[in-house]
């Protein structure tokens, strides 16, 4: 099945920009503009068990409170 933009598989990037959030190709090439509203490495996020995992190249931040973790 393919998506919107016409490919096979859809990039697992969601932007946070507009009122509701933009997801695969088109919240990539918001990333290239304002990079701390775009989330990306969502399998990565999803396997970790602590918030001192980081990546230099993340415009967004990790953290904990109260045993849950916050982007």
């Amino acid at each position: 099945m393919k998506n919107l933009d016409g490919c096979d598989k859809t990039p697992i990037y969601i932007a946070f920009v507009e009122k509701k959030p933009v997801i695969g190709k088109a919240a990539m090439e918001v990333y290239g503009k304002e990079p701390q509203f775009v989330v990306y490495d969502l399998i990565k996020l999803c396997s970790i068990s602590s918030a001192d995992v980081t990546n230099t190249n993340w415009g967004f931040r990790l953290s904990k409170e109260n045993e849950k973790f916050f982007l």
